[in-house]
């Protein structure tokens, strides 16, 4: 059973934008909590609205966007987590496993090689259950080093290699703190395609997720 779209966005009345929601239960009826996907999904979401919203409040010009800015570039970061959160619905698309670190990638997959098609995704852990569901995750648990750092650890090094993403920890960013955090958020953004749906033919061939983010922290950066 696939969730609804429409159950997938919540408005935002008072600044005109939508935002993408996770469900509370995934097509099983298994309650969606602690760092699963949707969830994370949803906190790259709403950090990229809220980027996007503090800098046209501070009177910062975006790239030419001239009126309304934040709450269009909040709407298309919004329309592109709906359509990911679509796409790790596919069983042939998504990995989730909450026993390897991050939750993905499948530490079995075979580089350019697609599996076999099964659905292979874990949808709960255990320890999640005290989880509260009201209780989102924290900038701090989504956009630390060891989430959007490029690593061997899950295969990211190599994934964002030549996208500007992210740096090895050693190397001192020359970005200023606003871009550097903006960076963060496009990181996690690819991040997840690669940890999660990373055997999705356009994925896995064309690493369209991974551009995407990519040419949206350079087209909207702040110089």
């Amino acid at each position: 059973m696939k969730i609804s779209t429409s159950l997938a966005l919540v408005a935002l009345a008072e600044a005109g934008q939508t935002r993408y929601r996770a469900p509370k239960k995934d097509e099983s009826g298994q309650k969606i909590t602690g760092k699963h996907p949707m969830r994370r999904l949803q906190a790259l979401n709403k950090f990229a609205c809220a980027w996007l919203a503090d800098n046209e409040a501070a009177g910062v010009e975006l790239n030419g966007w001239k009126r309304n800015a934040s709450t269009k570039v909040c709407n298309i970061f919004t329309n592109w987590s709906v359509r990911m959160s679509e796409t790790f619905q596919r069983p042939e698309c998504a990995f989730y496993d909450p026993n390897v670190k991050f939750g993905g990638p499948d530490p079995n997959a075979q580089p350019g090689k697609r599996s076999n098609g099964k659905d292979r995704r874990l949808r709960r852990d255990a320890d999640d259950d005290d989880y509260e569901d009201d209780e989102e995750l924290t900038e701090e648990e989504v956009l630390n080093d060891d989430d959007t750092s490029c690593s061997d650890e899950d295969g990211s090094a190599a994934a964002l290699a030549g996208t500007g993403l992210c740096e090895g920890k050693e190397r001192k960013s020359k970005l200023s703190a606003v871009n550097r955090k903006w960076r963060r958020i496009n990181t996690g953004y690819a991040k997840w395609c690669n940890r999660y749906v990373s055997e999705c033919y356009g994925q896995r061939v064309y690493d369209h997720c991974v551009n995407r983010a990519a040419k949206f922290f350079k087209n909207f950066k702040l110089d």
